[in-house]
């Protein structure tokens, strides 16, 4: 008897017939079906029909074939890449079959990403005249008492009649709202082709007020917040200590040796927000006050991390290193496949969740080009979809699916994350924020008003892992 899976109603009118398919639950027919990348395919594949094998009791032995020959091509392709060996005839015609699908559907993207390039030149050029159409528009809306524009009124000779100062009137607040003109896609920034709605960006901010988008940003911002987080006494103590102190130096560093005194005993898991704004205040002094401040010369990209991004990663997370765990430099992960990153978040529970990805855009006064930056965050979002779609469809967590991670640039670590909201699939970002690696006694008090931020991402990744536990 068929019985439905978790996986989602697509994958569910799938089964209903599959077992009618030539071969039976035919692998193909699910790929194209779903039309994610190959990864993903054989991992939504595989687990759908390890389901079924459990669940169902009737055309159990077609389904039993079909993951057998599945899972037993997988296990010689990857015996094989693992050995650098060539692929064999051994594989057998679905091998051979599955070989030539793949190589024809990346034939297929790669000319179909040409083809949106293409497009999103020509709707680029667009948006930007009819963008700069429309501030002129707004501008003159608001500046002069006496213009007006009807609704009828064209783009093009509204600009016209507002440059020449023709015949006026009182304008009303429906000829203002008769003044916005709001190509959608504007508000997005693209990330090798993927619209992505950044949330914190306050031009995208500016864009939306005031039209039709900023109601649904409300919305989606509102999913999306950062949790709530209730700091600590001690912890609002001694940032409260570093608010009110001087600029200097060596007046902080005195305070917040005093504090520390009458503090030593606290219990370090009770109150791991305090220790880690402790730690990471007094770690950041002792550089600032030493003969040769490291953070001032020009440093190595892998240099620059200890001191800087994996010393405040492994001091934050410290206190629940239980449902966590960072590793670095050159790491991969399973379902971004062969990408290497700088550094990843693993769940203990389960090595598949990696609810962080860590990029170092360069070290300090070395190679940290804007160039770098774009490219790493790309090749970030382009990955981390994949983590998405395998937390939304294998995991099954619900909406919106958040992926985080963090950037070192230009002595800046920045703590932000990518939504999947609602079924449009969209992706919204948010940055929590974003700090200097302080190198004068300003700047640590910039860093120390911004710790609850960053407590607040820990949490939100913290509340995710543990969510995707049960």
């Amino acid at each position: 008897m068929y019985k439905h899976s978790n996986l989602g109603p697509n994958y569910n009118e799938w089964l209903k017939t599959a077992h009618l398919l030539d071969p039976p639950f035919d692998y193909f027919s699910f790929a194209k079906l779903i039309l994610k990348d190959k990864h993903v395919t054989n991992l939504i594949y595989r687990s759908i029909l390890t389901e079924y094998v459990k669940k169902s009791n009737k055309y159990l032995n077609e389904g039993v074939i079909s993951l057998k020959l599945f899972e037993g091509y997988m296990c010689s392709y990857h015996y094989n890449h693992l050995a650098n060996q060539s692929r064999t005839k051994e594989d057998g015609p679905f091998g051979s079959a599955f070989e030539k699908y793949w190589i024809k559907r990346e034939e297929e993207r790669t000319v179909e990403s040409i083809r949106k390039r293409q497009l999103e030149g020509t709707s680029n050029i667009t948006n930007d005249i009819v963008s700069n159409m429309e501030r002129v528009i707004k501008k003159s809306c608001a500046t002069s008492p006496h213009f007006s524009v009807s609704p009828s009124t064209s783009a093009i000779s509204s600009t016209y009649i507002a440059d020449e100062k023709s015949e006026t009137s009182t304008i009303s607040s429906e000829d203002i709202a008769s003044c916005d003109i709001s190509p959608t896609g504007y508000a997005y920034k693209k990330y090798d082709g993927l619209n992505v709605l950044d949330l914190d960006n306050p031009d995208i901010l500016e864009y939306m007020s005031g039209t039709l988008l900023e109601e649904s940003g409300a919305s989606i911002k509102s999913l999306t917040d950062p949790p709530k987080i209730e700091l600590s006494e001690p912890c609002k103590d001694i940032l409260n200590l570093i608010s009110k102190s001087s600029a200097s130096a060596a007046c902080i560093k005195s305070q917040i040796r005093s504090f520390i005194g009458t503090n030593n005993s606290l219990d370090e898991s009770e109150y791991a927000d305090y220790y880690f704004a402790e730690s990471t205040l007094h770690h950041f002094l002792q550089m600032m006050t030493s003969p040769r401040n490291p953070i001032l010369f020009p440093m190595k990209e892998r240099t620059t991390a200890p001191i800087t991004t994996i010393y405040l990663l492994h001091a934050m997370f410290l206190s629940c290193n239980d449902l966590v765990s960072f590793h670095w430099i050159e790491r991969t992960a399973d379902i971004t496949g062969a990408a290497n990153w700088d550094g990843i978040c693993f769940s203990i529970k389960d090595k598949r969740l990696t609810p962080v990805l860590i990029e170092f855009s360069g070290g300090i006064h070395f190679n940290s080009t804007t160039e770098k930056e774009q490219r790493d965050e790309s090749k970030m979002i382009r990955n981390m979809v994949k983590l998405l779609e395998y937390a939304k469809y294998v995991k099954k967590h619900k909406s919106p699916v958040p992926q985080f991670y963090c950037r070192f640039f230009n002595n800046q670590i920045f703590f932000e994350a990518i939504f999947l909201v609602d079924e449009e699939t969209r992706l919204v970002k948010r940055t929590f924020c974003k700090i200097p690696c302080p190198v004068t006694p300003r700047e640590l008090k910039i860093f120390a008003e911004n710790i609850p931020a960053m407590l607040k991402w820990k949490q939100a990744i913290i509340n995710y892992v543990i969510e995707s536990q049960k």
